[in-house]
């Protein structure tokens, strides 16, 4: 007599195991009444795509660390955190919160500069992936809806830029730095390219930054910052041609 089919919800779970690593596929395949050939094609495949979905995200990891410890790392994030999302690139959104707690039982293996840098390459995906906003034309210059703004513990951004000019031109990696040396960030995507930008946050961009978010207009920024309205139209003006405010 045959054993009744496993309900929708059985199913999946049962796959869940098996990817989590609770179950091995000669296991499966009786329960599913699958061929075990079958069931251990769908779990490298799965695999392979999450571990592609990984390393479309977060481009410098892979090569940057041990290539044990990344497949170590992948394999383990996918256990606690299995493919939750019908949007394939959200299921690495808790990564860096995986890496974090990989860096708190061992700060060798998982460097603070690693969680910065993981930090920041997951923060540009969620630029280029927000949705767009409608824009009030009547509101006058305002900030780019897009931006976050990083504080980082390490200088991640200047290596990511170094490192992605060094690959693009078949250069050596640059060195990791050694030391922290803290960042501010601006990421955003830009309103009219929408390629993403990330670049430091000067001083006349801050003072931007501020003045739009408070909504303080020209004038009036001129007079509580004690310079010439023309400097600060010439913030504005930079901004503008950044893509920072729009």
């Amino acid at each position: 007599m045959n054993s009744p089919k496993p309900s929708m919800g059985d199913t999946m779970e049962t796959m869940h195991k098996l990817l989590r690593g609770e179950m091995a596929p000669i296991e499966v395949a009786p329960i599913l009444d699958v061929p075990v050939e079958r069931i251990e094609l769908y779990q490298t495949l799965v695999k392979q795509h999450l571990t592609n979905v990984l390393e479309k995200i977060y481009t410098s990891l892979p090569a940057l660390l041990e290539p044990s410890l990344w497949r170590e790392l992948v394999d383990d994030y996918f256990k606690e955190y299995p493919s939750h999302h019908y949007e394939l690139n959200a299921n690495g959104g808790h990564f860096r919160d995986f890496l974090l707690e990989r860096h708190n039982r061992d700060p060798h293996k998982v460097s603070g500069f690693i969680l910065d840098l993981a930090e920041l390459e997951w923060r540009e995906w969620e630029v280029y992936a927000a949705p767009d906003e409608d824009t009030d034309e009547t509101a006058g210059t305002t900030l780019n809806p897009t931006l976050v703004i990083l504080q980082l513990d390490w200088p991640a951004h200047a290596f990511l830029n170094q490192w992605r000019v060094a690959m693009n031109s078949g250069e050596p990696s640059p060195p990791l730095p050694e030391e922290p040396s803290a960042e501010t960030v601006f990421l955003f995507r830009h309103p009219r390219a929408y390629n993403i930008v990330s670049i430091e946050a000067r001083e006349d961009l801050l003072f931007v930054v501020k003045m739009l978010h408070e909504r303080v207009d020209i004038a009036t920024a001129s007079k509580l910052a004690g310079i010439p309205e023309s400097t600060v139209e010439g913030f504005v003006r930079q901004a503008v041609e950044l893509g920072l405010a729009q």
